[in-house]
Formats: structure tokens, C-alpha cells, sequence
């Protein structure tokens, strides 16, 4: 058969092609992030323009050019959503390091990645800064005596912090928390080593601060009803509270793949709801033939989504979560087809509009891959009459592990290219981990969680707090077991930028396109894993100040000191693949690439420093502003300019990447 493109092949998609519409706007979304430039204002208003008119156009051309129109509207569309949204939640931005007193409101108690409690403050002061540069929200973390009773919930303490602004990528193309800090308003972090204290001022409570104070409350009454870890893990998935969670717990359900039954996603919000869903059905059966019960209880199930919402802080996931579960459940009360692909186009949109800056996060790619994926497969073995067939008479008392064993093997392939990308390691024993502790979540934690809410004002929460602890101890034991296996994880080196676009649009190619066609998915995903496998991982790193390096070895990366610059250590040998920690890596010896050497000198003194300066060396001197010789210079004005830098050997040359030019002309990279 001789297909007559493209009008054939669009014809052939049939209904669809309306599944395209996020995967336009995350085009011109991604689009805007990934640039280097920051558009004009005067040049968005222009796109907005531009993609109205794309849209009327279309309408008078055929079906091809129609729909390449309405791609084009929704992708320039997306785009200007986006650069909206960055403009609209602009802050100041600390500008320089500040050392002295800051006093705010606490609006967030968490801890930091080596379990330092944090708290984020709002209704700043800042001594000698005016209010119109003063951040809107600064994030401290506390590596001193913390007296009782200070640190509550909306309260107003006063501290003398070390804070600086969010800090650019410590690598080329790397994680750049500056993005996530703008969109968060954060325009400082740093710490305190002196005790904070209250500060005496008027409190204006608004709704966000009294749910705050709620929430905290109710997460302290879990982990006393609760003790232990159990109760931190209780706490974490009701209240979204993770300030108690222990360290080592956390790295263990990372490794076990587990992390994702702690945050408030849509496992959470689907499993509540739909807890919520079955049982009042069941409970109204008796009205089914004179009322619509299955609608009522419906809307009891969205009520308590938007109830679990609530109580959990709102968080960006938490969002996201709760648009999927009200799609599905609008879908039931206007009598439509509740879990579609549809349906899952239809949320990721709003999202989307609501949030753009959510296209980047890992949470949002790994829930949209899971979800989409088992939509499809499932969808595709209802309308082939398999799954019907594979679970029906004998083997009906199968059905139930058949599909936790679909769901879990589905979920998990579609979610560990996004994993391995973000996280840099794929757990090896993922499909066994969560096929041992997922039915303990669906069968005991999240049903115990809402017959314990509904109990406590009778006073009978104790059977179902009980249960829900031992079943969180079963999640425990099962990610300690699998951590703690010698082969439990792989470690994946960090590929180039091209790779995650590609096996999102291949993934979802994959997904919605319809008969021969998904050969161009095959195509997409082949060439993205070719691409990783031959992603080469520069051979020097230099951090922005100068202060640490790293040259890889045959045995990995040689880093030049076994403490401080923690968390650039970390991102690179995660990003290399590598499973050794800073210390072990700083006592591998460099070895030089065609003889060229890497030196660093702390003498301030230009000629002392000059001597080092020899052909064939990468001489980093973070206290001279200039140099004389034929080294490789990376000097105080240099790493100014450069900020983080990667330097690459390839066939006898040597080609220097910077950071700092990528992103200084962003939002979130100038400084206020």
C-alpha cells in the first residue's frame, strides 16, 4: 500500500491528533528554556500575535497545512506562556554575599541533602537593604544549636545567616538552581551556625500560614501516634511534612526505586480518591436504581482530593496529581469515558498553562510517562480483548496480580529512561522493590490513612494507625533489603542535552500514533539511546570560584580535595556515572591527556603564579587577575566571566566551555 503523505498519514491518526496539543505547547515551552537569550517583551507580544494569526490562517488551508498551522499556534503559544509566567513571578535576586541579621517568617521546615533542618522565610528584612531589593523569600539551613520551640510554623525568628544568591550550574548544561529558585521567589540561600531566635513583630495569619500550622500540628500528632520512622514515612505522604525522614531511610528508598511512594504525586491522590470513590459506592449501593450514586460519590472523591490537597501544602507535584484526579472524576459526573489518553492530554495541558515550568522537572516527565504509558497499554489490551480473555473464568483470581504486575513492570519502563537521565542510577531490583511494596500503600497505608481521618473525632484511631504503621515498615524493610544488595544499582553517565527531547517525543509517539507510523517512534528512541551511548564526559571540571577540580581517570574522576565544594563533587560523579563518593575520589591520582596537566596555585602574587604557566598546562589561579605564559589560563577575571568550566581533549585540541555565558542573559541569571 502506497500511502499518499502527509494528508493520508493525518488522516489515518484519526481522532488522535487532538493528543498533539500539549506535546506543542511543551515544543515552544522547551524551546524557551533551553535558549540563552532572554526574548523582549515587545518580541513575545509579537509571538502571541504571530500565533493568532497562524490559527486563522490555518482554517483556509487543507488538512495538512491546518494542522501544521495549529502545531505552529500552539508551540509560539507555549513559548509565550512561558516567558509570561517567568515575567510574572519575578523577585529580587541577592546580588552579592551577605553576612549579618535576617528576620522573617517561616514559611517552610524541611531539611537540606545532608539533613540540616532548613526553613524558607518570607516578609524578609535584611539589615542596609532596601525593601524593593530584598528578597522575597530566603532559604536557611541551621549547622548549630537550634533552641526549643523556636522553629514553629509561621513564626518570626531573627538570625545572623551567611546568605548568597542561588548558585549557577557547577557544570556546563548541568542542574541550574537558579531557574527553580525564580520560580519559587527564592532570592537567597545559605546558613546559620548561630542559633536563631524569636523575633518580636505583628503576625498577620493569612489562610496559607493557619493550613501551614495545620499541617505541621497534624504531622507532629502522626509521628507521636506513630513513633519512629514509621511515623516520619506516615507524615511525609499525609501532610507532605519530610522534615523527619532520616537520611539513610531516604537513600535507601532511592535505591530500591521506592522515593516515589514518599512524595504526594498522583499514586497518592488516585489511590486516596479512589479509595474514597469505591467505598461510598459501595455504602450507596442500596439507592443505586433510584439516585446516581456512582456521581456522588464521584464528587465526594474530588472533594477529598481537593481536602488532600490542602492538608499537604499545595505542592507543585500535589497540583499536578490533583488536575489528573479531577479530570477523571469530571470525566464520570458528565458520563464520559474516565481514564482516556484524552483525559491525560487534557491535564497535561492545564498544567502546563498554569505552571510551563513544570515541562522541566522530573516529576512532571516521570508521572506524564507513567501515566500515559498505562493508559495506552491498557487501552490497547481492553479493545484487543486480552486482557479479558487472559482473566476471565479460572484464571479470573489472577486478575488482580496480573494487573499490579502490568502496572509495575509498564510504569517502571517508561519512567526509567527520565530516572536514569535525572537521577543517574536505574535500580536493578525496581520491578521486584515496588512489586512488594505498592500493595501494602494500596491495600493498607492509604485506606488505613482515611478510616483513621474519619475515626479520630470517635476516638478509634488506633486500629487503623497501627495498621498503616506496620505496613510502612514492610515499604522500610523492603528498601533496606534491595539497597542494600551489592548489585542493587547501576550508575548512568549524564548524556548530552538532545537526549531527553528525543525519548519524550519518541515515547509519546509511540503512544498516540496509530499503525505503521509508530516505526518514526522506534526511530526517535533508537537514536536517543545511540546518543547516550556515545556521550563522552569532559575530562576537566573547574568549579566558578576555582576552589575544586576534577580530571577524570581510568578509575573516575580525580578530585582535588576530599572535603568542601560538596555538592559540585556530587553532581559530577553522578553525572560521570561513577558510584565512588568525594573520598574515595580524591585519593585517585590524575593521570594527563597527551600530556597536558592541570595545576592549581593559591599564591596572589602574578609572577610567583606565571612560573606554572608552561605549555601544555591548565593553570587555575583564583587569586591573580592576569597571567603570562602559554598555559591554559583560568584566572580570577576568567572564572568571573566563565563561571563553572568544562574543558574537553579531542584529537590534539582542547576546546574550554564555559557556564556563565549560557544563561547570563536569563531572568534567573542576573542578579538584582
Amino acid at each position: 500500500m502506497v500511502w499518499n503523505y502527509p494528508a493520508e498519514f493525518l488522516t489515518s491518526q484519526g481522532r488522535n491528533l487532538a493528543l498533539w496539543v500539549p506535546v506543542a505547547l511543551g515544543v515552544g515551552i522547551g524551546t524557551y528554556f533551553s535558549l540563552s537569550l532572554e526574548p523582549e517583551k515587545s518580541a513575545v507580544k509579537g509571538l502571541i500575535m504571530l500565533s493568532f494569526l497562524l490559527h486563522l490562517g490555518g482554517l483556509k488551508l487543507g488538512i495538512s497545512g491546518r494542522l501544521i498551522c495549529i502545531f505552529l499556534s500552539l508551540s509560539l503559544g507555549g513559548y509565550s506562556i512561558a516567558a509570561l509566567r517567568a515575567n510574572a513571578v519575578s523577585a529580587p535576586v541577592l546580588g552579592w554575599h551577605y553576612y549579618g541579621p535576617v528576620q522573617g517568617q517561616i514559611s517552610l521546615i524541611d531539611r537540606s541533602s545532608s539533613g540540616a533542618v532548613r526553613v524558607s522565610l518570607e516578609h524578609v528584612y535584611m539589615a542596609g537593604r532596601s525593601a524593593e531589593k530584598t528578597p522575597a523569600k530566603v532559604r536557611i539551613s541551621f549547622h548549630g544549636y537550634i533552641p526549643d520551640g523556636v522553629l514553629r510554623p509561621a513564626a518570626l525568628i531573627a538570625v545572623t545567616a551567611s546568605l548568597s544568591p542561588p548558585a549557577p550550574p557547577v557544570e556546563p548544561g548541568g542542574f541550574d538552581f537558579r531557574r527553580v529558585a525564580w520560580f519559587q521567589k527564592i532570592g537567597a540561600v545559605g546558613y546559620a551556625r548561630a542559633p536563631p531566635v524569636p523575633a518580636f513583630g505583628k503576625v498577620n495569619m493569612t489562610l496559607k500560614d493557619r493550613i501551614f500550622v495545620y499541617r505541621s500540628n497534624l504531622a507532629e500528632a502522626i509521628r507521636t501516634a506513630i513513633p519512629a520512622r514509621r511515623g516520619a514515612f506516615a507524615a511525609a505522604i499525609i501532610t507532605g511534612d519530610r522534615s523527619a525522614i532520616l537520611p539513610d531511610a531516604l537513600e535507601d528508598l532511592r535505591a530500591s526505586n521506592l522515593a516515589h511512594l514518599l512524595a504526594i504525586s498522583g499514586l497518592h491522590m488516585g489511590l486516596l480518591t479512589g479509595f474514597v470513590f469505591g467505598l461510598l459506592r459501595l455504602i450507596l449501593v442500596p439507592l443505586a436504581l433510584w439516585f446516581p450514586v456512582k456521581k456522588w460519590a464521584a464528587v465526594a472523591a474530588l472533594l477529598a482530593g481537593l481536602g488532600y490537597l490542602t492538608l499537604s501544602g499545595a505542592t507543585v507535584a500535589t497540583q499536578r496529581a490533583f488536575i489528573m484526579t479531577a479530570v477523571v472524576f469530571l470525566a464520570i459526573i458528565l458520563d464520559r469515558p474516565a481514564l482516556t489518553l484524552r483525559s491525560v492530554a487534557l491535564a497535561a495541558t492545564l498544567i502546563l498553562i498554569v505552571r510551563p515550568e513544570s515541562l522541566v522537572e522530573a516529576g512532571f516527565q516521570m508521572s506524564f510517562a507513567a501515566t500515559t504509558a498505562l493508559v495506552s497499554v491498557f487501552e490497547g489490551l481492553r479493545s484487543s480483548g486480552l486482557w479479558r480473555k487472559i482473566t476471565k473464568n479460572r484464571w479470573r483470581i489472577t486478575k488482580g496480580f496480573l494487573a499490579l504486575t502490568t502496572t509495575t513492570l509498564v510504569a517502571g519502563t517508561a519512567t526509567a529512561p527520565f530516572s536514569a537521565l535525572h537521577f543517574n542510577q536505574i535500580s536493578n531490583y525496581g520491578f521486584a522493590a515496588n512489586l512488594l511494596a505498592v500493595p501494602a500503600m494500596s491495600l493498607a497505608i492509604m485506606p488505613a490513612a482515611v478510616i483513621a481521618a474519619v475515626a479520630t473525632p470517635l476516638g478509634l484511631q488506633a486500629i487503623p494507625l497501627s495498621i498503616m504503621g506496620a505496613a510502612i515498615e514492610w515499604v522500610l524493610v523492603v528498601a533496606k533489603y534491595f539497597a542494600d544488595r551489592p548489585d542493587g544499582v547501576t550508575y548512568i553517565i549524564a548524556p548530552t542535552v538532545s537526549v531527553l527531547p528525543l525519548f519524550a517525543i519518541g515515547g509519546l509517539s509511540l503512544c498516540i500514533l496509530v499503525g505503521r507510523s509508530r516505526i518514526f517512534a522506534l526511530v526517535l528512541l533508537g537514536t536517543a539511546s545511540l546518543i547516550w551511548a556515545q556521550t563522552e564526559r569532559p575530562q576537566v571540571l573547574v568549579t566558578g570560584d576555582g576552589g575544586f577540580f576534577g580530571v577524570s581517570t581510568p578509575n573516575g574522576r580525580a578530585l582535588s580535595k576530599s572535603k568542601g565544594h560538596g555538592f559540585a563533587a556530587r553532581t559530577w560523579l553522578e553525572n560521570d556515572g561513577s558510584g565512588l563518593d568525594q573520598a574515595q575520589a580524591a585519593v585517585l591520582t590524575a593521570v594527563p591527556y597527551d600530556g597536558w596537566v592541570v595545576q592549581r596555585v593559591l599564591d596572589e602574587d602574578q609572577n610567583a603564579a606565571s612560573q606554572y604557566c608552561s605549555e601544555k598546562t591548565i593553570l587555575i589561579a583564583p587569586k591573580v587577575s592576569q597571567l603570562d605564559g602559554e598555559c591554559i589560563k583560568l584566572t580570577k577575571q576568567t572564572l568571573r566571566e566563565f563561571g563553572a568550566t568544562a574543558i574537553k581533549f579531542n584529537s590534539g585540541k582542547v576546546a574550554i566551555v564555559p557556564t556563565l555565558p549560557q544563561s547570563k542573559n536569563r531572568l534567573w541569571g542576573r542578579a538584582q
